[in-house]
């Protein structure tokens, strides 16, 4: 439910359908579990009644999963399947007005370095269109990711790039770290 939504009916949905529905969910919880401070302190402010009821649990990724890929073969075949030739700032799951894509692109776009921006995750076509007009041939699209190739797509990555305006808890900067890429 995004409270801050822009348009007029996004609001009313929320405030006319989602919240009762939400507050009886609420009163009728004996905990209601979310996965940030802020999260917890948006839902406190909402409602005031739930604060006692809210506990928050801190997500984790796999380590199993997400560590450094120091393979070089599998980097190396993931790198050449999507055809990505130099060094590449990564951007993850854009698509949501939130994410502040068209700020990334504009801001990449005067970025005098080498290198292009690369973007993983499901995006809009308004949004393709926008960063191949903007970006050109510094612009690569990597389409939706399978979880085994996230970790090869975040070690082979200079840096991941996590513009979003709003978030609860975003996933992404998390498994970077785990497997070693700096993250802004």
């Amino acid at each position: 439910l995004e409270l801050r939504s822009t348009t007029i009916f996004d609001k009313l949905r929320a405030y006319i359908i989602s919240l009762p529905l939400i507050k009886s969910s609420i009163k009728r919880a004996d905990v209601i579990v979310t996965v940030s401070n802020s999260v917890a302190q948006e839902i406190s402010d909402l409602f005031p009644f739930a604060s006692k009821k809210i506990k928050v649990v801190t997500p984790a990724c796999d380590k199993k999963l997400f560590h450094y890929a120091s393979d070089n073969k599998l980097l190396e075949d993931f790198l050449d399947r999507h055809q990505i030739r130099e060094r590449f700032i990564l951007a993850m799951n854009m698509k949501s007005p939130r994410k502040n894509f068209n700020l990334l692109i504009n801001a990449f776009k005067n970025v005098k370095s080498e290198g292009i921006l690369c973007v993983g995750g499901l995006l809009e076509d308004y949004q393709l269109n926008f960063a191949e007009q903007k970006l050109g041939e510094r612009f690569k699209y990597l389409g939706y990711l399978k979880t085994g190739e996230l970790p090869l797509v975040y070690s082979a990555a200079s840096a991941l790039v996590a513009p979003s305006l709003l978030e609860g808890f975003d996933m992404p900067p998390l498994e970077a770290r785990a497997c070693g890429t700096h993250v802004i």
